[in-house]
């Protein structure tokens, strides 16, 4: 069984919040949020970049 999976199950969710806290370590949860908040970041610039050339 997947994480995905395990959460899904456990907390009845399909998409929202889920908190993982008692399967991932609080340092771990960080690092994955500021991933996701990089390529965030990564796409916000290279959509903003790739419209400025076309102008």
């Amino acid at each position: 069984m997947n994480l995905s999976t395990m959460l899904r199950e456990s907390a009845g969710k399909t998409s929202g919040v889920v908190y993982a806290t008692g399967i991932m370590k609080g340092r771990e949860v960080l690092r994955m949020v500021a991933d996701c908040r990089a390529q965030e970041t990564i796409r916000e610039t290279t959509s903003r970049i790739l419209s400025e050339g076309r102008r």
